[in-house]
């Protein structure tokens, strides 16, 4: 072999090399750069996040927000939940219930109402609260029905405006029957239970007579919990409640909830904190705290990535079906939950 063919091979041999070497970095780039977008990601989440700011003043109002469904736990994405989660919002009032700075509470309501199980939990851990003698007070905003009502009738004191959405005082739980058209398109579902009421829910057969006074006997008892609730609350009798509007399931306005004896003031955030202020005996010397959220980088991630990342489901939510679709995705469970 001669020089040149020596020297042609050599820049063969380079350029191969070259060529390699440009893929190899492509493919570390594009290795590399979903991490690197997911750090930013959470960096600029993590800027948006709020997180606590000790307040060192002797007296201090702490307001809490009760926003969106209200649900054991938060198992949403990041972006556009709309979820109160209790166990959260336990966690704040379990903190506050330890800080001696702390001298009253306002709860800042924007629910349509949620899971029984969820609302009956942070409904005790208000009346905890009260039993310490910190006061509690409600303040709804657009809206606080049926399980946010709840909420609210646990409280010291209720403040509305005058368009708030509130009422609603009652108890549900959904499911669809598909049994008819699956007959029309010749399909049938077949279930394989241990009792005949194991599958009382089922969609693919009608609902028995027997399975229909089950439900309605469940949801009988649930109701008189949440009647209950609202009597002793709003010092109305159960009588009362359940012989008239107030207790059928309707809404109301800020203004109807007034003249019913169901909320005490039209006002705003403000007033209520005014008012906490004053029940706690430190109106002219006090600072307020808002809720917020310390998220883990776990947490921060799982949120982020959303969960269908994890399970490979997207979901799609209609404006205004939000409550439908929550009771969609939870068939079985009863809600105390604005239709």
């Amino acid at each position: 072999m001669n020089e040149a063919d020596c020297n042609e091979n050599r820049r063969k041999g380079i350029g191969c090399l070259g060529f390699a070497g440009i893929g190899c970095l492509a493919a570390f780039i594009a290795a590399v750069t979903p991490v690197i977008l997911l750090i930013i990601l959470c960096v600029v989440a993590a800027s948006n996040i709020k997180s606590t700011v000790k307040i060192e003043h002797p007296n201090q109002i702490a307001v809490i927000d009760v926003a969106g469904i209200i649900m054991l736990e938060d198992n949403t994405g990041f972006a556009g939940s709309s979820v109160a989660d209790v166990k959260h919002i336990c966690n704040q009032l379990d903190d506050i219930a330890m800080d001696p700075n702390v001298k009253a509470v306002v709860l800042r309501l924007n629910t349509p109402g949620g899971e029984v199980v969820a609302t009956d939990i942070l409904y005790r851990k208000i009346q905890e609260l009260r039993e310490e003698d910190i006061p509690v007070i409600a303040c709804m905003e657009v809206m606080a029905a049926s399980g946010g009502y709840y909420v609210a009738a646990g409280c010291d004191r209720i403040f509305a405006n005058r368009y708030t959405t509130t009422g609603s005082i009652g108890v549900l739980i959904s499911g669809i029957k598909y049994y008819d058209l699956l007959n029309k398109i010749g399909v049938q579902e077949e279930n394989f239970a241990s009792g005949v009421n194991k599958t009382m829910l089922a969609g693919g057969a009608p609902t028995t007579p027997e399975a229909a006074e089950i439900a309605r006997k469940m949801v009988a008892q649930i109701y008189q919990g949440f009647v209950e609730v609202v009597a002793q609350g709003r010092d109305i009798t159960e009588e009362e409640i359940k012989n008239s509007s107030i207790g059928d399931g309707r809404v109301f306005t800020g203004e109807q909830a007034l003249e019913l004896k169901l909320v005490d003031e039209l006002g705003s955030l403000d007033d209520a904190i005014q008012y906490a202020a004053e029940t706690a005996g430190i109106q002219n010397n006090y600072e307020v705290s808002f809720s917020s959220e310390d998220i883990d980088w776990k947490t921060m991630f799982r949120r982020i990535t959303g969960q269908a990342a994890a399970t490979g489901e997207v979901k799609v939510s209609l404006p205004g079906a939000q409550s439908e679709q929550v009771m969609l995705e939870n068939r079985g469970k009863f809600f105390y939950l604005m239709p």
